[in-house]
């Protein structure tokens, strides 16, 4: 099988898991209250020749509900698929002042005309009080793809992209 059939199909399973399937996810300690984080992210994007064509280390910071103040990290997988770019990452990390994370998924697509990022998230435990958090939601945002465009001889192989995302969705903890 081809990388480019084995990536579609390693997609087309985590997009499955990571939020479209809500009753897949056990149910926290308390009820699903309404969640919501705002995030400016940096991802420092690398050509590789590995199972991923482009990875992305991915920092930012922001808040969210039920954190406040946070931070966020990320290591992502990223597909070229014509008009957009799927990603996908098992290890998203939000991290409240006080040291309380949220350990969550996600997969989407960033439109490669306009940079609009589409997705879903899924939230599977944390440390503090989170740590037996579930939850589930959409990814929306937007990031500024003018530096993939931008020619150079040789051609470019990193890149750094900035951009926001807003998670909406529900957690129980």
């Amino acid at each position: 099988m081809n990388l480019a059939k084995l990536l579609s199909l390693a997609f087309s399973a985590a997009t499955l898991s990571v939020g479209l399937n809500p009753g897949a996810i056990a149910a926290g300690p308390g009820p699903y209250v309404p969640f919501t984080a705002t995030l400016g992210i940096t991802e420092h994007i690398e050509l590789t020749r590995a199972a991923c064509p482009l990875t992305a280390a991915v920092s930012g910071g922001g808040t969210a509900t039920h954190l406040g103040r946070v931070t966020v990290s990320s290591d992502d997988c990223i597909l070229p698929r014509g008009a957009t770019l799927d990603f996908i990452s098992p290890n998203v990390v939000l991290t409240a002042a006080n040291g309380d994370q949220i350990f969550a998924s996600y997969a989407g697509r960033v439109r490669q005309a306009d940079g609009a990022i589409s997705g879903s998230y899924a939230i599977s435990g944390g440390t503090g009080r989170f740590e037996n958090a579930r939850g589930t939601g959409d990814l929306v945002g937007v990031e500024d793809l003018s530096p993939f465009n931008v020619p150079s001889n040789p051609p470019a192989t990193k890149w750094t992209i900035l951009g926001e995302i807003t998670l909406s969705g529900t957690i129980s903890y």
